[in-house]
């Protein structure tokens, strides 16, 4: 991923991020805490969204 070009860039750094929002919830739920499922899903969700858009506008 580094030194490439900013697309592929964002790319992987959408796709890790998805990753962690859907991982993180994932293992606070096995933990029976809906509470930080929610927050991790906020908090990875967003940033994930953030280099999705990124990756769509670099063209």
């Amino acid at each position: 991923m580094a030194g490439g070009r900013p697309r592929r860039r964002y790319l992987g750094l959408a796709i890790v991020y998805t990753a962690a929002a859907v991982l993180f919830p994932l293992a606070a739920l096995w933990q029976a805490d809906p509470v930080m499922a929610a927050v991790w899903f906020l908090l990875w969700g967003s940033i994930g969204w953030v280099w999705w858009r990124r990756y769509a506008r670099a063209r």
